[in-house]
């Protein structure tokens, strides 16, 4: 699910269009806590603190998809703007002489 969500994403910032997210990823993550807290009650497995350690790495990864869609405030988008004419601005993308040379 959150492949889908990286593509529409990408497909929104393609088309200049903002990124609705989607309901269905924060109930599955909370789903697999319920699950997983189920299945901790009195099991102390290495393997349950392993999960719990990558439902927390997906958790954290649904949070920053939760923010796109609140990141459309004015302000926002001028920073990322200034940022934008200011690479654009230094040239960083057009440094020749980056390139490694092996022998």
């Amino acid at each position: 699910m959150q492949g889908q969500a990286c593509r529409n994403t990408a497909q929104a910032l393609r088309a200049s269009k903002d990124y609705v997210y989607s309901k269905r990823l924060g109930r599955a993550i909370e789903g697999c806590r319920q699950s997983l807290r189920l299945l901790s009650d009195g099991n102390d497995s290495p393997d349950i603190r392993h999960l719990s350690r990558l439902l927390d790495n997906l958790g954290s990864v649904d949070q920053q998809f939760r923010q796109l869609r609140h990141s459309d405030s004015p302000a926002e988008n001028d920073r990322m703007g200034d940022t934008r004419i200011a690479a654009l601005e230094t040239g960083s993308f057009k440094t020749p002489g980056r390139q490694s040379v092996r022998s």
